[in-house]
């Protein structure tokens, strides 16, 4: 059973060469490791092209810089194998990584989640958060269950990312799944997971962590910032909408607050007190998509968060702007 790894590259040299290490020197054998060469300027290239010269499980792709969600679309349109797995270039993965996930592997599973560890790195490349997340051994099926699990109601992130999953190619190719490439500062991994997912019948979660990735504020784009924030959550918003059934008053109240949570949390991290009308169209929008305006209790984490997403949106309601912005201002980032 091949898996097709994909990892886009864009000036790796300090890292590439540890990762593809780590890849072609799993345990599990049957890889197709695509590396997809987003117009590096340092010596990325010659790296590549050293491991595909001694590895025919290698394929090297040189394209010209589109950014990593193009990359990983190019990755996808040469990939063979029966599922999909998704690295990044500078992370670690452990040494048994597809071992752990083909493990307890059912022909009618459709898609594969394990463990990951969260760092955020600064400039000093020192550690300044750690967050572990590891899931016990389940099967799921149930929609509602994906739903709590797409909304990260939890939060304990299970769908939110790429590089701990496996995805099985053909549900990716019969339903024409893609990247979005409009997205320009984050939220790529969980939008593809949102399209991938509600076309899933059986997740299986496994226990263990085999994956860590490193958050670098040095070259994160979703760190950095971004004018034009509300274009890329209107994109979001419009993307998560048509991938859901909004036939009853439960999901719709819960798209709703988990799209004012998004919404909000973009403009805490890249807005300015004098955007504040942005904020009028985050609600509108996320009333629009969700087709109702009602703050869900079961999509936040405490008692304190829903009345924080409630205060929002009466506030929103009834045009307080100003004072919706000193709340959020003093409200914790999650």
């Amino acid at each position: 059973m091949k898996i097709s790894v994909i990892i886009p590259v864009y000036n790796g040299e300090k890292y590439i060469n540890k990762t593809i290490g780590l890849i072609l020197n799993q345990a599990y054998k049957d890889i197709e490791l695509i590396l997809v060469n987003d117009g590096s300027t340092d010596g990325s290239r010659e790296i590549c092209e050293k491991y595909a010269k001694i590895d025919s499980r290698v394929i090297l792709i040189n394209k010209n810089n589109a950014g990593i969600s193009a990359a990983r679309n190019t990755g996808l349109g040469v990939a063979t194998g029966e599922w999909i797995s998704f690295i990044d270039q500078d992370d670690e993965i452990s040494i048994d990584i597809y071992i752990k996930l083909t493990a307890q592997l059912d022909f009618s599973d459709d898609m594969v989640v394990a463990g990951k560890k969260m760092l955020l790195i600064n400039e000093e490349d020192s550690v300044l958060q750690e967050s572990i997340y590891d899931y016990e051994d389940d099967t799921v099926v149930d929609e509602s269950r994906k739903l709590t699990h797409l909304f990260n109601i939890n939060r304990d992130t299970r769908l939110l990312h790429l590089w701990n999953c496996l995805y099985k190619r053909k549900i990716i190719e019969l339903f024409g799944i893609k990247f979005n490439t409009n997205l320009r500062y984050g939220h790529e991994d969980t939008l593809f997971n949102f399209e991938y997912v509600t076309k899933c019948i059986k997740i299986r979660y496994v226990k263990g962590v085999v994956y860590t990735y490193s958050r670098r504020m040095a070259t994160s784009t979703s760190l950095k910032e971004n004018k034009d924030y509300i274009s890329d959550f209107k994109i979001y918003c419009d993307v998560v909408g048509n991938c859901l059934k909004k036939n009853d008053k439960r999901t719709e109240s819960m798209l709703f607050t988990y799209l004012l949570r998004i919404g909000i949390n973009m403009f805490k991290q890249y807005g300015k007190e004098n955007d504040k009308m942005v904020l009028t169209d985050i609600y509108k929008k996320s009333i629009e998509t969700a087709h109702s305006g009602k703050v869900a209790r079961a999509c936040t984490a405490n008692k304190l968060l829903y009345l924080f997403y409630l205060t929002c949106s009466v506030l929103l309601a009834h045009n307080r702007l100003t004072l919706c912005v000193k709340i959020i201002n003093l409200a914790p980032k999650k």
